[in-house]
């Protein structure tokens, strides 16, 4: 079984780093199964040993030890937690990772997908990010590994994509939020190619970010073509510590949004033409002329 979160963790591990921020974003708006109590404790000696139950939380949630570090297991579904426990029988609860942020000790740990291929450890300092919702994630994304330099071509062809660029430029009008979109191809070695999607834009709470990805997401599926590439969205690119900012240096926008120029001062406009002049590294300006 899999879902969404799964599947940008397995991306993120494998190094994609593009998609670490849809991977936090993810997580905050997820579920997941956690095990809730011991029928019995014959657990296989290679694994950690149960610490049992602990006032921590009212949940009776089960935590385990590895080098004296507490670790709480969740699973994004409950077929991977029974196949941990094996061959004891738990039980499991299913709770949202906020409540789950809130409920634990400082010290102790999350294990997300103990025992399968790919999962990963948040620590105290993590979760404590974590605990800020998605204005923290630029700061998480920066303790991850950067991307390899071997191996990745980023194509920043304006015109590879333009059928694409049309078609979002009518999405992106909904949005007033959205100043600019940046859109290129990401190629790397013995793996399919994908395409990133970057906004640029002050507003990147969660609400508003989850409405952008679904009306792309919609727009896609209804024009959807055998030969389209997978698309990530990028909120942050605005932000100086975003790890996406090497990927688009150079990089011109296809979507600058359009200025009401009849409600704005010659003063203004002429400042606004400046500054998309600026933004679009010295071409003429897409919204036309003054």
């Amino acid at each position: 079984m899999s879902n969404n979160l799964e599947r940008l963790l397995t991306e993120v591990a494998q190094g994609n780093i593009a998609l670490a921020e849809n991977f936090y974003r993810e997580l905050l708006m997820s579920s997941v199964f956690v095990p809730e109590s011991a029928q019995t404790q014959d657990k296989n000696e290679s694994k950690p040993i149960l610490v049992g139950q602990t006032p921590e939380n009212a949940q009776n949630w089960i935590l385990v030890r590895a080098e004296n570090i507490r670790y709480l297991p969740v699973f994004t579904c409950e077929e991977y937690g029974t196949d941990w426990a094996s061959p004891s029988r738990l039980k499991f609860s299913y709770c949202s990772i906020k409540t789950l942020l809130w409920s634990l000790n400082p010290d102790t740990h999350i294990y997300l997908n103990p025992g399968q291929d790919i999962g990963k450890e948040f620590t105290p300092w993590e979760i404590s990010q974590l605990k800020l919702g998605s204005e923290a994630i630029p700061e998480l994304i920066a303790e991850l590994a950067p991307l390899p330099d071997s191996g990745i071509e980023v194509i920043k062809d304006p015109k590879r994509h333009e059928k694409l660029q049309r078609s979002l430029r009518g999405v992106l009008d909904i949005f007033p939020e959205i100043d600019e979109a940046f859109l290129l191809e990401l190629a790397r070695e013995e793996r399919d190619p994908q395409l990133l999607l970057a906004l640029a834009m002050d507003n990147t709470s969660a609400e508003l970010s989850q409405r952008i990805e679904t009306a792309v997401r919609n727009l896609r599926e209804d024009s959807f073509s055998a030969n389209d590439l997978p698309l990530s969205i990028i909120f942050d690119i605005w932000n100086s510590a975003s790890p996406h900012r090497q990927l688009f240096i150079s990089a011109k926008p296809f979507y600058i949004r359009q200025i009401e120029l009849q409600k704005m001062s010659l003063a203004q406009r002429l400042l606004k033409k400046v500054d998309v002049l600026l933004r679009s590294g010295g071409s003429s300006s897409p919204t036309g002329g003054t």
